[in-house]
């Protein structure tokens, strides 16, 4: 019985890998019906190796969190129907509000979280049936479109820059290859106002002022000596720090001297959702999209796989009370979900047919790896509600959206940077590290939320993280609560002093980036990306 049972197994992982729905590393593993997974040995990127967020995957499969049954709302309350019938009502509803007040006036959502075929067919029901430009997605945060490049190259490397960028935190695989060439003699170079992990192994580590960043970089790369093998590593971090345009001057400035560099994206799909035509096109971007429906001139939203109250709560709380109908297609029961007007269920990526993109421009396959327990997938009800809006929508062929996909290529404008200020002698930085804290990925598994949740445990109300050393010389005591000012207002938080932190800069997690911008600074727009930023600020702090 034991040998046939070991038959069995064997057979099993035959199967085709799926890929973890997490960073944008796109690891590949072998997930079985029973609820447990086996990283891929012989897949480029995961090569028998999985993070915490890749263990943690397996979880989705049994989650509490999980959508199961069509809902709609009845008298104030979310009840379950028919997948016919919650069609025919999300439908109606779309129908009625498109004619009544014309396709402009409706907004659509889409995800990482969602493959490239369902986001180009969720791209093809804005366009044809609900006849609106007002696509993107909360996933697209942070993104900038790259050129191709190899992970497994980076273990060659000679030589490794990281620019504002905490690879061992956000994309732990491409960490992997990091620390592969560093055993093999590469020098590792970091440019950070941070002290993130991989700056311990670093050969160099620079940490100027936020305001002096890009300035040292470029200074740092026009002196290096540059070896054959050489790469520069960057991410969204850059991006939400409204550095965007003037990084490209030393991306620029790198090539010149022959360095390779990479963006790492943030989540599984962001390059393949953006080049299956989710980004802005004419219309709003994801940020405007609940400004507008919070004055009341965007009427409905259909969110595919997003949660936009994990970044904006209270901004999107205020557009919620304004819209007429929300439609939420997600396979996790999440904030959006609970206040929609109608939910449907959706799929995990070990129980869709299809592809994503990761950070590489590397196209991957996905194969359902458990039996079906929905009775549609997210294309299924997508087409269906093409067709009760009136419209005919082609089956997304994987040989159709090849032809249609192309790369998103945004003319990046400046925006004004703020400057130091003597009478502030800090500076304010976002920490983007806590990228997945409090999201509703992380809070459907097991193990991943109780690591993710340690800091929401710690900091319910959140912190700013000051030097430990700075924090000594102004007696400031750690959890203490603390003040802190910049030019535009004051806020009150407590204190959590370590090393992570620069001499000179305070930082706070991304989950707090409404509160903390509405406090101190608000919430700027790059129009060129559509995208919020959070600029670095002058400050001052004390203990309360």
């Amino acid at each position: 019985m034991r040998a046939q049972d070991d038959i069995t197994n064997v057979e099993k992982l035959k199967k085709q890998p799926t890929i973890c729905s997490f960073c944008g590393c796109g690891c590949g593993l072998y997930f079985f019906p029973e609820g447990f997974l086996v990283p891929a040995q012989n897949h480029p990127i995961s090569r028998g190796k999985l993070c915490l967020r890749g263990w943690s995957y397996a979880d989705l499969r049994f989650t509490p969190k999980r959508l199961k049954a069509p809902l709609v709302r009845r008298n104030g309350k979310l009840e379950e129907t028919s997948w016919d019938e919650t069609i025919h009502i999300a439908g109606e509803a779309l129908k009625s509000l498109r004619d009544k007040y014309g396709g402009e006036a409706i907004g659509v959502l889409g995800s990482a979280r969602a493959s490239v075929e369902e986001n180009f067919t969720l791209h093809q029901l804005a366009r044809k049936a609900l006849r609106t430009k007002n696509i993107d997605s909360f996933y697209r945060l942070g993104f900038l479109p790259s050129e191709k490049f190899s992970f497994p190259d980076l273990e060659g490397a000679e030589q490794i820059i990281l620019l504002a960028c905490d690879v061992a935190e956000r994309h732990a695989q491409a960490a992997s290859f990091v620390i592969g060439a560093l055993s093999r003699g590469a020098f590792l170079y970091v440019i950070d106002p941070r002290l993130p992990q991989m700056g311990k192994l670093a050969s160099i580590h620079i940490q100027p002022s936020p305001f002096e960043l890009l300035k040292e970089a470029e200074d740092f790369i026009e002196n290096l000596d540059v070896r054959e093998s050489t790469y520069l590593l960057y991410s969204s971090e850059i991006t939400l720090y409204g550095w965007a345009y003037e990084a490209q001057r030393v991306i620029e400035k790198a090539v010149t001297k022959g360095i390779k560099p990479l963006f790492l994206c943030d989540y599984a799909n962001q390059k393949g959702m953006v080049e299956a035509g989710i980004h802005p096109q004419g219309g709003l971007s994801f940020y405007e999209m609940l400004d507008e429906a919070r004055k009341g001139n965007i009427k409905a939203l259909v969110i595919l796989c997003d949660n936009p109250p994990e970044r904006f709560p209270e901004l999107f709380r205020e557009a919620r009370e304004k819209l007429e109908f929300l439609l939420v297609i997600d396979p996790l029961r999440s904030e959006a979900v609970e206040m929609a007007d109608v939910a449907i269920p959706g799929t995990f990526f070990f129980e869709k047919e299809g592809s994503v993109i990761n950070a590489e421009g590397r196209r991957q396959g996905l194969h359902p790896t458990v039996p079906p327990t929905l009775e549609r997938n997210e294309i299924d009800t997508l087409l269906a509600l093409g067709a009760e809006l009136g419209a005919h929508i082609p089956y997304p062929s994987g040989e159709l959206v090849e032809m249609e996909r192309k790369e998103w290529k945004p003319e990046i404008a400046p925006t004004p940077q703020n400057v130091p200020n003597p009478d502030y002698p800090f500076t304010l930085l976002l920490d983007p590290s806590y990228i997945w804290s409090g999201t509703a990925m992380a809070q459907a598994t097991f193990i991943f939320k109780r690591e993710s949740n340690i800091i929401l445990s710690d900091f319910p109300d959140g912190f700013v993280n000051i030097n430990s050393e700075d924090a000594k010389e102004l007696k400031i005591r750690d959890r203490a609560i603390v003040k802190i000012e910049t030019p535009l207002g004051s806020l009150s938080l407590p204190a959590y002093t370590t090393l992570r932190a620069g001499r000179g800069v305070l930082l706070f997690p991304l989950y707090l980036w409404e509160k903390v911008s509405k406090a101190l600074g608000g919430v700027e727009i790059d129009r060129s990306l559509g995208m919020p930023i959070f600029k670095p600020l002058p400050a001052r702090i004390e203990e309360e």
